[in-house]
């Protein structure tokens, strides 16, 4: 099923495990905040998606079987913690078209599953590190702009030919 939070979720434990079919939805106007010490798992087609403000301040995301996170809101992406999302298996998916930020901290933030940006990605303090950048056209800023991207792997980048994405 579907959980929708209207106004704010706030997460402090350890290990979360978010599993099965279905979806927790941080709707528009609300504030899911992740200030968790381990990881919280994703999988089994779940979808995680924020429409609202999702702050992961510490502790990290771990996509598992088929599971996605969507932002279409704001989610800053400011822990620590590596990975910053991880992935357990190739088929998840982090699909950003609102903005994705990181505000705080000095650590890359690496993101390990195939990640589809079509909104802004926007490191203001430290960088972002895209393992699996999913390149739809050759653009300036689908991953930072023609002044910062690039991406790992065997493949270079389509606008810049660096290697890995870092913005």
């Amino acid at each position: 099923g579907t959980l929708k939070v209207s106004s704010s979720l706030s997460w402090t434990g350890a290990e979360l495990y978010m599993e099965g079919s279905g979806s927790l939805v941080v709707q528009s106007g609300a504030t899911a905040t992740l200030a968790g010490s381990g990881t919280i798992y994703v999988r089994g087609s779940r979808q995680f998606v924020t429409e609202g403000t999702t702050v992961l301040s510490s502790g990290n995301i771990d996509l598992q079987e088929h599971s996605e996170l969507k932002n279409t809101g704001v989610f800053k992406a400011n822990s620590e913690h590596p990975p910053l999302i991880g992935r357990g298996e190739e088929s998840s998916l982090l699909l950003n078209t609102g903005t994705f930020e990181k505000t705080e901290g000095t650590n890359v933030g690496r993101i390990e599953p195939k990640f589809e940006n079509l909104g802004t990605l926007n490191a203001v303090t430290g960088r972002f590190e895209i393992e699996k950048p999913v390149i739809l056209q050759e653009t300036e800023n689908q991953y930072g702009g023609s002044e910062n991207p690039s991406v790992s792997g065997s493949q270079p980048h389509a606008t810049c030919g660096r290697k890995p994405v870092s913005c």
